[in-house]
């Protein structure tokens, strides 16, 4: 897959294992690094199978969360490139090949 950062602070901290390491535990730290190297190695979210991924809601617009570990999971959404399926919340997400990580979440949705 595609996959892009919501910010460049959630971008450093899947890119620089300093600032990953000095923001998280060293179990999340690694976690969140598999994670991202499964992230761009899958044709499709269902290609992930760690982590329990599983569709989510926020604010009536799909998301993917995936789980870590003690709470933490990371929360990405789709990138659409067709500009009619923007407005939906009905994603069909086997057709996303393209993903944006939009956060770290501890605690649940």
């Amino acid at each position: 897959m595609i996959v892009s950062f919501i910010n460049k602070d959630i971008r450093e901290i899947f890119e620089d294992k300093y600032i990953t390491n000095e923001n998280y535990s060293q179990i999340i730290a690694q976690l969140l690094h598999n994670r991202i190297a499964d992230l761009f190695s899958a044709n499709s979210i269902y290609d992930i199978i760690v982590g329990s991924p599983k569709e989510i809601f926020i604010e009536n617009k799909s998301y993917f969360q995936i789980q870590l570990k003690d709470g933490y999971s990371i929360i990405l959404k789709p990138v659409i490139v067709n500009s009619k399926e923007t407005e939906t919340n009905n994603t069909d997400w086997t057709k996303v090949n393209r993903i944006m990580i939009t956060e770290i979440r501890n605690g649940n949705v």
